[in-house]
């Protein structure tokens, strides 16, 4: 083969009808890509193993997408749940979605394709995701544990320390008189 594979073990003749179809499998990813794609070996290169692979990791990544949505419109729908709290895990759930849909596609896509391959671009966007998303779960789990932390430690305070700061903006919006004027040109709108 010349392929750039970094495969510096000698050559020997396959030993089983396997082997040869590995074999196969690299001349054809070396064929169809180019010298600035990447090869992805994937999980496994038995053709048997990939179609239940496939399907084992589509139903975790179809429920780990029902049950953060699920979490999201039950966040959504139901005023009590309206608090800092509920707030973060919500943007949690909605991280976790990003976060493996950077991922999961194509590597379903790379279990049933022939070619298994991803050029140097492609691999280079997905990667910035996968760690912006990833550092983005860190941040909202280290202010979900501070939330908790004010929560624990200073019950009487919670609501003052925790509510105010995020309803500050709309108190003072509602105090500056051109927000004022804005909104009664809209109410005046609304009843015409």
């Amino acid at each position: 083969l010349n392929c750039p594979l970094l495969d510096f073990t000698p050559w020997a003749p396959p030993n089983s009808l396997q082997e040869v179809k590995d074999m196969d499998m690299e001349t054809k990813n070396c064929s169809s890509s180019s010298m600035s794609d990447f090869i992805l070996l994937g999980i496994s290169s038995d053709p048997q193993l990939q179609k239940p692979l496939f399907a084992v990791f589509l139903i975790m990544y179809l429920v780990t997408l029902v049950g953060n949505v699920l979490i999201i419109l039950a966040i959504h729908s139901d005023a009590r749940l309206h608090t800092p709290m509920y707030f973060f895990l919500s943007n949690l759930s909605f991280m976790d979605i990003c976060f493996t849909t950077v991922i999961v596609p194509k590597m379903l896509v790379t279990l049933v394709s022939e070619t298994k391959s991803i050029s140097y671009v492609g691999c280079l966007v997905q990667m910035y995701f996968f760690m912006a998303f990833g550092n983005t779960d860190s941040y909202l789990l280290a202010s979900m544990a501070i939330d908790r932390l004010v929560a624990i430690c200073n019950p009487l305070h919670y609501d003052m320390a925790m509510m105010t700061p995020m309803l500050n903006p709309f108190i003072y919006s509602l105090r500056n008189k051109d927000m004022k004027r804005g909104f009664r040109k809209l109410r005046d709108r609304i009843h015409s």
